[in-house]
């Protein structure tokens, strides 16, 4: 299965620079993580998360964290990742692009509102 077209398109037209890196069909986004041997930081998942007015926000973040709702509410600063990779519309391979490519072309809030597993255990 190929990358997804609309995504192909975007990317082609922006010229930006990408690679496709093919895995084994899995769901989660930690198992695209390790049949890509990818980190789990630099994988991005999304996340979609109803806001209390009703709307909803599209949060990305790193493979191996959980959204801290109470931090989401107050996000600011911001950080950089050398390469971004996200999964590429299929359960079946993984695009990788420099994170200025992304930041360009989505214009995304960044801040720190990840619920790391080892700080999920000791807020529990």
């Amino acid at each position: 299965m190929a990358i997804n077209e609309r995504l192909k398109g975007l990317l082609d037209q922006q010229k930006v620079e990408y690679e496709t890196l093919p895995h084994r069909e899995v769901f989660t986004a930690q198992e695209v993580a390790a049949t890509s041997h990818v980190p789990g930081r630099q994988l991005a998942k999304v996340v979609v998360v109803r806001e209390d007015g009703g709307g909803y926000l599209m949060v990305v973040l790193p493979a191996a964290c959980r959204v801290d709702l109470p931090a989401l509410k107050t996000v600011t600063g911001k950080r950089k990742l050398s390469d971004i990779f996200f999964q590429a519309g299929n359960h079946r391979e993984v695009v990788r692009l420099a994170y200025a490519d992304y930041e360009r072309l989505v214009g995304p809030t960044v801040g720190e509102f990840c619920l790391h597993e080892r700080e999920k255990s000791i807020s529990a």
